[in-house]
């Protein structure tokens, strides 16, 4: 199912997993997603987390945590 059919990939030690799993089901999902996508997605928003191992954004997944959490308020 990869990650978005299997809620114990939120149980996942790596984040960055995590991270995917979240952006990946609010993406498809949008305002339908589960609570705990929204929530894994909030905690990397509020902080600070660059992982340069991700080669795109410049790393940056708290800014793409918080552009994709921007599109469940957009009309």
């Amino acid at each position: 199912m990869g990650l978005l059919g299997v809620a114990a990939e939120f149980d996942d030690p790596r984040p960055a997993v995590r991270w995917a799993t979240a952006v990946a089901r609010l993406r498809v999902f949008g305002a339908g997603a589960d609570q705990e996508a929204v929530d894994e997605l909030r905690a990397w928003a509020s902080g600070v987390g660059r992982d340069e191992r991700v080669p795109y954004l410049d790393g940056d997944l708290v800014g793409y945590a918080t552009l994709v959490l921007d599109r469940l308020s957009a009309p």
